[in-house]
């Protein structure tokens, strides 16, 4: 209910006997059992506001459907009012929001940290999924420099799964129909999801909503994405850790129409620049059938391969050995280890520390997973 003696900014309401405001015990009280005369209007200010302050603070912490009653909307397409609560009453515990809950709980996987929890941490050796901060400093030159945007730059944990990537990394799986690669993309995410909490995930498929309901069916609250963004559409839309899914996207067909608003100069800056510096960063998979189907403008910013050789042709051997960074006799040789029709080889560019540079992934009874050459 709200009084009408002052222009109060919030409803409160009454529950059961208790004098629940302030304002109520002291100016509805009879004049007899207060025993003094009405309230100054310094009081009626100094209730008010401490109801107010009140309030707010009971929304902070149940959060404002919980004071409404449980519902914002009461029949008829009224708006319920606030209703405070008895002092000391404990707030419901809230499920998670974040995305891609399902797959995880598929997985038998948690939630990992906030990003931001994990910036300035350095790993014990232990088990608890420390990490190592590589830091706000850009550590790859003839000098140190500071880099605020580079906060988030964190390498996985020595011990963390080997599909852990560091933040902010971009990975293309390669192999035609039926190989696995979109299977190992999720697992990917999954375990990356673990390491660090997505806050908002993405799809871009030639049918996302297929897609979502399909093969994606268990990354839950991942959206459709229709095309690339531009980086302020990014900060209002998506504005945490963000993971992004590029599957079966003919890149190579971008158009070049608009310049810099155009979809090919939107890709590149995406791929280039907003994966690593975007606030609390961007977690780029992209899945393709063929390498060709991957420009060399944008092949040159995917630091993990994921490649399933026994759904890849040889002809595209030189060019993924130009992507890798291996020599093609060498490559050819590392491809020809896996045996399965499922396994794949993953090549990391950008190496984490602790880590091997390649690494085969085979059901194989040869091969333990995770372990690299």
């Amino acid at each position: 209910m709200q009084h009408g003696r002052d222009n109060f900014s919030m409803q409160v309401y009454k529950e059961s006997m208790w004098a629940l405001s302030s304002y109520d015990a002291v100016a509805d009280t009879p004049d007899d059992d207060r025993g003094g005369p009405d309230p100054s209007a310094y009081d009626l200010i100094v209730a008010r506001r401490r109801d107010e302050a009140a309030l707010k603070q009971q929304l902070r912490k149940h959060g404002d459907a919980e004071m409404r009653g449980g519902a914002a909307e009461a029949p008829g397409g009224m708006v319920r009012a606030y209703r405070l609560k008895a002092p000391g009453a404990r707030a419901k515990k809230q499920p998670h929001n974040h995305p891609l809950r399902d797959l995880l709980d598929q997985m038998g996987l948690k939630h990992g940290k906030d990003i931001d929890a994990c910036c300035g941490k350095k790993s014990g050796g232990g088990g608890d999924g420390g990490t190592v901060k590589i830091g706000n400093w850009e550590r790859s030159g003839v000098a140190p420099l500071a880099n605020p945007q580079k906060a988030w730059a964190l390498s996985p944990a020595p011990n963390a799964h080997a599909l852990c990537l560091p933040a902010g990394h971009c990975t293309a799986a390669v192999g035609s129909i039926s190989s696995g690669k979109t299977v190992a993309i999720q697992s990917a995410i999954a375990q990356n999801a673990a390491q660090w909490a997505y806050e908002s995930a993405w799809l871009m498929h030639p049918d996302s909503d297929a897609a979502l309901g399909g093969e994606y069916g268990l990354c839950s609250g991942m959206k459709a994405l229709d095309e690339f963004k531009a980086m302020d559409w990014w900060n209002t839309n998506s504005p945490g850790r963000t993971c992004l899914c590029i599957d079966d996207v003919a890149l190579n067909a971008l158009t070049s129409r608009g310049g810099q608003a155009g979809q090919r100069a939107l890709a590149d800056r995406t791929l280039g620049y907003l994966r690593s510096h975007k606030e609390k960063s961007m977690d780029i998979y992209i899945g393709t059938q063929h390498i060709y189907n991957l420009p060399p403008g944008l092949r040159k910013y995917v630091g993990c391969w994921m490649l399933f050789p026994k759904r890849i042709s040889p002809s595209t051997y030189g060019a993924l050995a130009t992507a890798t960074m291996i020599d093609k006799s060498v490559l050819k040789q590392v491809l020809d280890l896996v045996t399965t029709q499922y396994g794949f080889v993953m090549i990391n560019n950008m190496v984490a520390k602790g880590r091997p540079r390649v690494q085969i992934f085979d059901p194989d009874p040869r091969w333990v997973d995770g372990e690299g050459l």
